[in-house]
């Protein structure tokens, strides 16, 4: 978690301690000489967070303190959210005279089996022992100011000349020379296959997804196929991908032998070129079982892929092989001129370009000569500086920051690695939540973008502004068009009427998201720690019995966000819900219907959900799509519904019918009635 999100997540903390719901908390155990305590500690340490994270990079002992800080920050937040659930509570059966007594009778309990009391002065004292201890660092006092982010968005997001990856900029040489690779008709082979090859960030996807699309291909080729394989290569995924692109829609578990026989039926006769973008296999078995599929189309047909290694082009028997490049000198300042909108002053020959914009053209053409050709980089680095456009900012960038990260003499992969990171750095501290959080997805996962803005509503990374429109999905419109505009998203998805409705992550952004996480976001058990800081966990894996996963699991008592999927005929992979829910029941988002682009997920088969589901006070997302034997809810999950105001979304599926609730305090009734009377 970087300063800025500490920063601002303090500061929310401090609010919430401040409000009149946690003054009447404080009346009712009395603990407001704690909370006070609590908060004048918050403010002192708030003070020097900027600082701390400038030497947390350089210092473990820094680094150790700021995990520690952000630990007792959850733990606070999940106190409040708790102490606020009860206060609700009490304010509802307060309404009823006959409920009076049990008001008395539920307080008293609550007074001793939460102990709030002493919960409140044990973290308090935990948090007095950091105030204090940050005064061996020596840090500065800084201030930064929080700025209405949504505001600034909105207007960026009214006004936006980003250009989108689709539009591929000094690959017209590049392009033509593929497409004539793919229609030349002086092969040995009927099925020919074209490898591009070049290091991450080169534009490959882009370019592919421009020849895919050119109408000579398009006149050429009765059938198009495009499936992204990444890192692994399962030969019954591939398939399954590869018949849902002859289609265009999903289709139902298949086992292998029928997944081949509905594959040669696609493809037989027909004249096809086939996409296979960011190969990483270099396994030639593997890959002959593929091709042993794939022989049915008719002569003429070719297949495209996409990888960073020369291996796997041989690995593929590529026919030809085409090496990508940096861009030259004359398209990098094209795409840099657009990307920072430097473009529309040189373009402009009616205005005068004044002496501030003729150094800014300067300063920028030397930070270019630092980003050596890479678009991945250019775009990014663009987008950062289209939104601190000062001859100031400039300068300090390219003699500071770029200066910092060249200097350590890298190879070109960890450079970019680092530029990367600088873009990270500059982003408001909401985005920069909101893109770590993309984390828990798999490479080259396709995301819904109205998915994704209820996922960060459901954690409340997205902020309400000080002005009427407050709706948080279009605010988090805003956030998501500010993250592609700054292509951390990219490879976006269009409706019929040209709206976004998904994106991609570039796997050198998605790496960037894991490395900063600091073991927040966990996706699958192979490889990875759990541990009591993790907050957002995903399991996906295949290959792990009830016991291997428990043990891991118990110890991440502070889980937020919960994705679960079961595998297709994975023995002993049924997860101890009841157990999980009963130790752990901070979650504010849980899906356990897992992601539907793997074709092998099996819908969920027990027929109610545990009885702690109750206990899930901060539940604001509950998805339960897959859930096809649902037949019915805890006793009592109604009442509890009613109190949880901030539920969000609900998600069932239930009669093979998607029922999807986004949540009002208005509907709730409606929604409580809907469900309980099925």
């Amino acid at each position: 978690m970087a300063e800025a999100i500490l920063y601002n997540f303090t500061a929310d903390i401090i609010f919430k301690l401040g409000s009149s719901a946690l003054q009447e908390i404080g009346s009712l155990w009395h603990v407001n000489s704690e909370l006070h305590k609590l908060k004048h500690s918050l403010s002192a340490i708030q003070a020097v967070l900027h600082d701390a994270e400038e030497q947390q990079s350089k210092n473990n002992q820094v680094k150790d303190w700021v995990l520690k800080l952000q630990d007792v920050l959850y733990e606070i937040d999940d106190l409040i959210d708790e102490s606020s659930y009860q206060t609700l509570r009490r304010q509802v059966l307060a309404k009823h005279r006959r409920y009076r007594k049990q008001v008395r009778i539920l307080f008293s309990k609550f007074k001793s089996d939460w102990k709030i009391g002493h919960k409140i002065k044990e973290i308090r004292q935990r948090l007095q022992a950091i105030n204090e201890d940050k005064n061996q660092f020596g840090f500065c006092k800084h201030v930064i100011e929080r700025r209405d982010d949504y505001e600034g968005l909105r207007k960026r997001r009214e006004t936006h000349s980003f250009i989108l990856e689709d539009e591929v900029i000094g690959r017209n040489d590049d392009k033509e020379a593929v497409i004539d690779l793919l229609l030349n008709s002086n092969t040995k082979e009927d099925i020919a296959i074209v490898s591009i090859v070049g290091m991450g960030g080169l534009g490959k996807t882009a370019l592919a997804r421009s020849i895919y699309n050119h109408k000579r291909i398009m006149t050429r080729f009765s059938l198009k196929l495009w499936v992204c394989v990444s890192d692994a290569f399962d030969l019954e995924i591939i398939v399954q991908k590869i018949i849902e692109s002859a289609t265009g829609k999903k289709s139902g578990y298949l086992q292998i032998d029928s997944l081949q026989c509905e594959l040669r039926k696609q493809i037989d006769g027909n004249k096809y070129l086939f996409v296979m973008d960011d190969v990483w296999n270099e396994k030639k078995e593997e890959w002959l079982h593929l091709k042993k599929l794939l022989m049915a189309g008719a002569k003429g047909s070719r297949i495209l892929i996409t990888t960073r290694s020369e291996q796997v082009a041989k690995t593929f028997d590529s026919t030809f092989v085409h090496p990508l490049q940096i861009l030259d000198a004359s398209n990098s300042w094209l795409l840099f001129q657009k990307m920072t909108s430097l473009e529309e002053l040189s373009n402009n020959q009616e205005v005068e370009i004044d002496q501030t914009n003729l150094n800014l053209i300067q300063i920028g053409k030397e930070i270019l000569s630092r980003l050596k050709g890479v678009p991945l980089v250019i775009r990014t680095i663009g987008g950062l500086l289209k939104d601190n456009k000062s001859e100031r900012f400039w300068l300090f960038f390219k003699d500071k920051e770029l200066y910092q990260v060249l200097r350590q003499g890298q190879d070109a992969l960890k450079e970019m690695k680092f530029i990367l990171e600088l873009s990270y750095k500059y982003l408001p501290a909401n985005l920069k939540q909101c893109f770590l959080y993309c984390a828990l997805f798999p490479k080259d996962f396709e995301v819904p973008k109205i998915s994704l803005i209820l996922l960060w509503r459901s954690q409340g990374y997205i902020q309400p502004n000080d002005n009427k429109d407050n709706n948080l999905v279009d605010i988090g419109d805003g956030y998501f068009m500010e993250l592609l505009s700054r292509s951390f998203f990219q490879d976006v998805k269009r409706d019929d009427f040209g709206d976004i409705v998904a994106c991609k992550m570039h796997d050198m952004m998605h790496d960037l998201a894991c490395s900063l996480t600091n073991n927040e976001c966990v996706h699958g058990l192979k490889g990875n720690i759990i541990n009591k800081r993790t907050r957002h966990f995903v399991l996906e894996d295949k290959d792990y019995h009830e016991d291997q996963l428990m043990r891991p699991l118990s110890k991440a008592t502070h889980l937020r966000t919960l994705f679960y999927r079961k595998e297709e005929d994975v023995i002993g992979s049924q997860w101890n819900f009841e157990e999980t829910f009963h130790s752990i029941f901070r979650f504010r988002t849980v899906h356990l219907e897992g992601y539907d682009q793997n074709p092998k997920a099996k819908a969920l088969e027990f027929i109610e959900l545990p009885e702690d589901t109750k206990r899930l006070i901060n539940l604001r997302q509950l998805d339960l799509e897959i859930c096809t034997a649902l037949t019915h809810m805890p006793k009592g999950l109604g009442k509890f519904l009613q109190l949880k105001s901030g539920l969000q979304e609900l998600k069932l599926h239930w009669e093979k019918h998607t029922i999807d609730y986004d949540i009002s305090p208005d509907s709730i009734n409606f929604l409580i009635s809907s469900i309980f009377t099925l």
